[in-house]
Formats: C-alpha cells, sequence, structure tokens
C-alpha cells in the first residue's frame, strides 16, 4: 500500500480539536485537512438527524463517505506535496462512533451502523478512502466540557452535548487507543483549561515520534469490534 503519514484527531465537541490543529499548523508547519462542514459550505448542510427511517440513515452515510472520499484525496495530496505528516479534523472513526451511539443508546431511531461498516470498509480496501495511521484523542474531562457547552452553546444535533455521549465516546476512543492503535500510535492528550500550549507541543512530540501503522484493514476491523460496558 501507498505509505502516508495522517495523524487524526478526535474528540467529543468541545474538546479543542481544531484549536489543537491550527496551534500545530502555526507553530510547526504541519498541513491540515478540514472536518466536515466546510467541505459543503457550512455544517448547516450537512444531512439533518434524526433521519425518518433506515434509507435516509444509509443516505447521510453515503453522503459523509463522499466527503471522506474528498478528505482523503486532500490528505494523501499534501503528504505527496509537503513530505511531512498531515493533519485531519476527525476522520472515518467519527462516522462509525456517531452511527454505533446511535444504535446503542438511542432506541428507536434509526441507525446505520452496520451499513457504515460494510461500506467503509469497502471503501477502504478499494482504496478510496483512507486510514489515519496514528490517532490523536483530545479529551477534556467531564466537568470541562460540561462548562464549555454551557459558555460556548449547544451544536445542532443535541445529543452531542449530553453528558451521556461524552461518558460512551470516551469508552469508546479510549478502547480504539488499545486496540487499534497500541505501541505509540495513539496518544491520549487531556484538554484542561490554559493548557493549549502544553497541549500542542506534547501532540507535536507524539508526532515527531509515532509508530505509523501500514495496516489500515486491520485497523478498521478492530475498530468495528470493540466491546463496551454499557
Amino acid at each position: 500500500m501507498e505509505k502516508y503519514k495522517i495523524i487524526g484527531v478526535e474528540g467529543n465537541i468541545r474538546s479543542g480539536k481544531t484549536t489543537l490543529i491550527a496551534g500545530l499548523n502555526h507553530l510547526y508547519g504541519y498541513p491540515m485537512v478540514k472536518e466536515y462542514g466546510p467541505y459543503v459550505g457550512g455544517a448547516q448542510n450537512l444531512p439533518s438527524f434524526p433521519p425518518d427511517n433506515h434509507s435516509q440513515a444509509k443516505g447521510a452515510i453515503d453522503f459523509l463517505l463522499d466527503i471522506e472520499r474528498k478528505r482523503s484525496a486532500d490528505a494523501l495530496n499534501l503528504f505527496k506535496k509537503k513530505g511531512e505528516a498531515v493533519l485531519t479534523d476527525r476522520s472515518p472513526f467519527s462516522c462509525l462512533v456517531f452511527q454505533r451511539y446511535v444504535r446503542d443508546c438511542m432506541i428507536g431511531v434509526p441507525n446505520a451502523y452496520d451499513y457504515t461498516v460494510d461500506t467503509f470498509a469497502r471503501a477502504l480496501s478499494d482504496s478510496e478512502i483512507i486510514l489515519p495511521n496514528a490517532l490523536i484523542y483530545l479529551r477534556p474531562t467531564l466537568d470541562i466540557f460540561k462548562d464549555r457547552v454551557a459558555r460556548c452553546g449547544r451544536v445542532k444535533i443535541d445529543f452531542h452535548n449530553d453528558p451521556s455521549t461524552w461518558i460512551y465516546n470516551n469508552q469508546w476512543y479510549r478502547a480504539l487507543l488499545e486496540v487499534s492503535y497500541p505501541n505509540n500510535s495513539g496518544q491520549l492528550i487531556e484538554s484542561r483549561e490554559g493548557s493549549q500550549k502544553e497541549n500542542v507541543q506534547q501532540a507535536h512530540t507524539f508526532i515527531e515520534n509515532a509508530n505509523y501503522l501500514t495496516d489500515p484493514m486491520k485497523i478498521f476491523q478492530s475498530a468495528s469490534e470493540i466491546k463496551l460496558r454499557l
């Protein structure tokens, strides 16, 4: 497979992902790929939630997968052009954990988790998308998360604002680091108030010394098989 260095930056809303990436770009020049909204003219143009039926849920995944194709192409082009690690604001794992949360915690709401696994795995196998071969998970404490939601406002998809979502996502991303990004290929960074400079330095050190994985299908399969205690 084509060799590259792509670092996905993941975390809940209000975790500081975009701020971290901007800091790394400003101080160290790492090229970056923006999250989904800018690819469609703003977050308001992303699929609405909740869907009315399973067909709409699958349609939303098709829509997001098409964006991932564009983001993946941009990330690879930046790597070829710059010859250094590229940061992506979110990754295909955002779609995976979103649909899994809906399946596990929002009974009655149509979900497309199995469809997400199948279609993303096929796109990955066909080299239509890439997975980050190193991962940063940025995590505020639960109290900081609640404070930031109160101060900065709630996002459109309401369950993202809930503490229960923070708890679920924290379990899932911690498991992802353990089973899919072991041996210094993944890094947990605690996001605290006033810690932006420290976080940027910690992330830079990780990027410089990370073990970049080479088997994206193995990464994705292990991620899709994560087991949680709910």
